[in-house]
């Protein structure tokens, strides 16, 4: 956004768009996970768990929307992987 791309991220508790708050539409973290890449599921009674391929259920689903060109978005990620590194670089 701060090169003047539209993006958006989800709230994972409620499924709602953050930054486009007049939304209403609800994105299921784990039914992506399921449908996009086939991933296993467990239920838990209340909530369904989707299980990583190799990290089983220790990994936290989270989905970012943006009409940024791929180059952009790959940038973005560098940035900010390097800016966490930079503070702690066990991370």
């Amino acid at each position: 956004m701060a090169d003047g791309h539209w993006a958006d991220y989800i709230d994972p508790c409620s499924g709602l768009s953050m930054v486009n708050k007049d939304s209403q539409q609800i994105y299921g973290e784990v039914d992506a996970l399921v449908t996009l890449l086939n991933y296993q599921t467990i239920n838990t009674g209340c909530c369904k768990i989707a299980l990583h391929p190799t990290w089983g259920s220790a990994m936290y689903p989270a989905s970012i929307f943006t009409k940024a060109p791929v180059t952009a978005l790959q940038h973005a990620v560098q940035v900010t992987e390097a800016g966490i590194r930079e503070q702690d670089p066990a991370a």
